[in-house]
């Protein structure tokens, strides 16, 4: 599997955190991130498996730890 950049639904300000250092962060309550993924095989698969990372940071310029989740995505086949 394999995945694109991802196009965000608003662009990022640049917060310097003393321990993550330049960080692009979100300033909006709600955001879109879209990318698309394909198989290696061009079929489409279920259940693939992800991890979704992200990180958050406060008004006052720090950030917290990063976190990740593990979930799972199914891929449709796409006929061109």
């Amino acid at each position: 599997m394999s995945a694109t950049l991802f196009t965000f639904s608003q662009s990022p300000v640049s917060i310097d955190d003393p321990t993550f250092g330049k960080v692009p962060v979100f300033t909006q309550k709600n955001m879109v991130a879209t990318t698309t993924l394909t198989t290696n095989n061009g079929k489409g698969a279920k259940n693939a498996p992800i991890i979704i990372g992200w990180q958050g940071c406060a008004k006052a310029g720090l950030c917290y730890p990063p976190e990740k989740i593990k979930t799972t995505v199914d891929i449709a086949v796409t006929r061109k």
